[in-house]
């Protein structure tokens, strides 16, 4: 740079730069770097425990195991029904029973002979003829049989079976029958006892009569 004059003007001085101060000791930090760095590590576990939660990086305390044991009470009621029949045990000989065991069963079975005017009640033991005039529930008579005393006579037809049932249930009654061979007919006691008849021999001419009587206990 030159004057007017066109002589050169002198180069101002530089200012001085004062020199630089001594650096930071190796080693250390400022206050403010680590505040920061304080700053940032909370801030990542902020974020870590929002994250997974706090019982995740917490261990719990360990606990006592306490195991309950629960006892239920239970009431059962069995009903039992016995049979009202039980059968038989294996080797029993087992039989059916009639339903009417006492009616079924012959009471007494024989043959008689009653003379002219004489006659026999069912119950009769033994079954022997005495005259007729004592009063009896069945004699021989002018001829043909006769009842008395209130008992019943009824005379069977050919085709009808000389059973209990059948003279248990016939009611054709009637006072009298004339016997002639096969003649058959039930005699019904008032003490409930039921008997069949059966014709053997004799008649008017030989002035008796012989019979055959199955006798059964009823109940008619």
């Amino acid at each position: 740079m030159s004057s007017s004059s066109g002589a050169p003007l002198p180069t101002p001085p530089r200012p001085s730069v004062p020199p630089p101060g001594p650096g930071p000791a190796p080693g250390r930090r400022r206050p403010g770097e680590l505040a920061a760095w304080i700053s940032a590590i909370t801030g990542l576990l902020g974020l870590a425990l929002g994250f997974v939660g706090l019982p995740a990086l917490v261990t719990p305390p360990t606990g006592v195991q306490v195991t309950t044991t629960a006892t239920a009470t239970v009431t059962a009621t069995a009903t039992v029904t016995a049979p009202a029949d039980p059968s038989p045990a294996a080797g029993d000989s087992a039989s059916p029973t009639p339903a009417n065991t006492q009616s079924s069963a012959v009471f007494r079975a024989a043959t008689v002979e009653i003379a002219t005017d004489y006659g026999i009640d069912l119950d009769d033991d033994p079954l022997r003829p005495v005259s007729r005039d004592e009063g009896k529930e069945l004699y021989w008579y002018d001829g043909n049989l006769q009842v008395g005393k209130g008992a019943q006579l009824v005379l069977l037809e050919r085709k009808e079976s000389g059973t209990f049932e059948t003279c248990s249930t016939v009611t054709r009654f009637q006072d009298r029958v004339y016997m002639e061979n096969g003649a058959r007919f039930c005699v019904l006691s008032p003490t409930g006892l039921i008997a069949l008849a059966e014709y053997v021999r004799g008649g008017s001419e030989e002035e008796y009569i012989t019979l055959k009587l199955t006798i059964w206990r009823g109940s008619y």
